[in-house]
């Protein structure tokens, strides 16, 4: 009997550990928005360039290494700083903000290691592509207002933050249903440790899991990619048009 209760326990810890793998790999998809963006903010890729060879060979570019162009620009003759051609801008330029900084990297490093091995032992099992489609940043073009924009980005971002601090709750779940399997028979505890290990480092990567997840679905939400071509072609106005930058900062503070 007690033979048949370990194995049943050990049968309950390997279930948990699928279902565990399912819930890390999709929620993590539903913040990060897509494979891309997953493999930038994992530290996995790195962000692009801010311009290619020939661009920068054509228009004597010397960029920086950030993704908003902010680098030094020599004008080609017979052209002002004014002319900068303006940063391109990626589908993935929040989840390259959102790259680990090098402060990061040993977080990020544990954090990588259990979703990709997660992933790998979903591989045929768990259509992640799919997912990208499950929450949808709206856009202008699908709200009636900037009001109902702003209410269905909030949506967005609830949706995107719940699956997120789940991680929270889930971390907890494994953690009492490894006390409550080890307590079946306490004599054999070596028949949990592969799933004793597997639950520390849930629980030691549900922090940064949480930050950088939130981090990348916040910026979402606020529509980060917009905002860097806004502040973008503001530096380009600024030396056309110095007054009117003036005045509509005046007019801004002064409201």
């Amino acid at each position: 009997m007690m033979q048949s209760h370990r194995s049943l326990a050990f049968e309950a810890s390997e279930i948990l550990t699928g279902i565990s793998n399912l819930y890390l790999t999709t929620a993590f998809r539903i913040a990060t928005g897509s494979a891309n963006n997953e493999r930038l903010v994992l530290g996995i890729d790195t962000p692009p360039p801010f311009a290619n060879h020939d661009e920068m060979l054509s228009s004597r570019v010397v960029a920086s290494s950030s993704v908003f162009g902010f680098g030094r620009w020599q004008a080609p003759q017979g052209q002002t700083s004014s002319d900068r051609p303006p940063a391109p801008l990626t589908m993935t330029t929040e989840a390259e903000i959102c790259s680990p900084l090098q402060s990061e990297f040993e977080d990020i490093k544990q954090v990588r290691t259990l979703l990709l091995r997660a992933q790998d032992e979903l591989k045929g099992i768990a259509k992640l592509h799919l997912v990208d489609q499950w929450v949808v940043d709206p856009t202008p073009s699908t709200s009636r207002s900037l009001a109902e924009l702003a209410c269905d980005s909030a949506r967005v971002l609830e949706k995107r933050q719940l699956a997120i601090w789940g991680y929270g709750f889930m971390a907890l779940t494994m953690e009492i249903a490894l006390e409550i399997l080890v307590s079946q028979d306490s004599t054999k505890q070596s028949d949990f440790e592969k799933f004793s290990a597997y639950v520390g480092e849930v629980s030691m990567a549900v922090p940064k899991l949480i930050e950088v997840g939130s981090r990348l679905s916040c910026l979402r939400a606020i529509r980060g990619r917009v905002i860097v071509r806004q502040v973008s072609s503001l530096r380009r106005n600024t030396a056309k048009d110095p007054v009117g930058l003036s005045a509509f900062l005046n007019q801004w503070i002064s409201n």
